[in-house]
């Protein structure tokens, strides 16, 4: 009876990795889709306005930078004025390049929506790389799969169990 009590405790602990192993990967996989959807939208965002978008100047307002982790970023805050004369302000992040060679009050170049000027797109800031959209996609299918297959092995094995 003893050996058969602990094959069980090892079999349901089996079957708690498995569905720990499964949710890690669906976590995996949400954090993937939420990343892959943002890029996505910002990078048909940023492709829309530069073929379409009017091209107007704005000024730079307000620069910083923050570290954490060892990465800083660089953020700068402008304003614009829209075509019905409205004053829009917004933050966008820049390179470092970039960043140093702005300062408060300095004019550039920057692409508005038509329809909404609140849609815009500075000079210095950089649309999401395709190869990063197409690498998150491809880690978040594979871990869809993992997650799917830990999932389907769990209750195979539940279910031959019983």
């Amino acid at each position: 009876m003893q050996p058969r009590m602990n094959n069980n405790r090892s079999h349901a602990h089996s079957l708690n990795s498995n569905l720990g192993a499964a949710l890690v990967l669906m976590l995996l996989t949400a954090a993937c889709v939420f990343f892959v959807t943002i890029s996505l939208r910002k990078h048909i965002l940023y492709s829309t306005l530069q073929s379409s978008g009017i091209r107007i100047k704005g000024t730079i307002v307000y620069t910083h930078s923050a570290r954490k982790n060892k990465t800083t970023t660089y953020h700068i805050r402008y304003e614009y004025t829209a075509p019905d004369g409205s004053v829009m302000t917004d933050t966008a992040q820049a390179s470092e390049v970039y960043y140093h060679q702005l300062s408060k009050g300095q004019q550039f170049d920057l692409l508005i929506s038509p329809s909404d000027p609140k849609l815009n797109k500075p000079e210095f800031a950089r649309a999401p790389s395709p190869i990063i959209i197409i690498g998150l996609g491809v880690l978040m299918m594979l871990s869809l799969y993992g997650s799917i297959k830990f999932i389907v092995l769990h209750f195979r094995t539940k279910n031959k169990q019983e």
